[in-house]
């Protein structure tokens, strides 16, 4: 579902309980065009920079709770003011990206916004921002408890050896964990990746 072809007040109902007004001016500001879209499970949002003439475009699942879709928009907006800021030459999560995200996630870090415990968890996670939520399991956890339907298994509750397979279709079979990730093996191609701990599978 893509917003630009909708009243742009329908992602009222996928934000958090008034926050709208304070998103909206970021979105005209910017000529920005938002995108909804269905489950992705290898990413919650992504930001593509508008260029000859085009509209900068932000996706973010419409599957995420309310605080998560919002953590998620801020996070790609983030991306676009950095780069507005200081040019395309900057790290992708660096130093710029991450002053510009504390930045615009303050007017929402109060508890209007957010449930005390996930305030908590989140000014928390403020200290040491990531590249995504997924890399930060108290951060994923806590707003895992806001999901209305758990999508599956999460790779760490897998026993190594154990077979599941991924959204799209794929086999695998878990090898071992490493300090933050988990390899697996391709059951077709015998090619190994690296998933999140908290990356959710189907259990087979």
């Amino acid at each position: 579902m893509a917003l630009q072809k909708k009243p742009l007040h329908t992602l009222e109902h996928f934000l958090p309980e008034g926050t709208y007004e304070q998103i909206i001016p970021y979105l005209n500001h910017y000529h920005i065009r938002l995108k909804i879209t269905k489950e992705r499970r290898t990413k919650y949002g992504d930001y593509k920079p508008g260029q000859r003439g085009h509209a900068h475009e932000i996706s973010i699942n419409g599957n995420l709770n309310p605080y998560h879709f919002l953590l998620t928009l801020v996070h790609e907006l983030a991306h676009l003011v950095a780069f507005d800021r200081h040019g395309f030459r900057i790290k992708s999560h660096g130093h710029e990206w991450k002053k510009t995200y504390h930045e615009l996630m303050i007017p929402f870090l109060n508890r209007k916004v957010f449930p005390e415990k996930l305030l908590t968890t989140i000014m928390s996670s403020m200290t040491n921002i990531k590249s995504s939520s997924c890399y930060n399991p108290t951060l994923s956890l806590a707003l895992r408890q806001y999901d209305r339907h758990p999508l599956g298994t999460m790779i760490q509750d897998i026993a190594i050896g154990g077979l599941f397979a991924t959204a799209d279709g794929r086999q695998y079979k878990l090898l071992s964990k490493r300090r933050t990730r988990f390899e697996a093996i391709e059951i077709d191609t015998g090619k190994t990746y690296l998933f999140p701990a908290l990356y959710e599978v189907e259990k087979l």
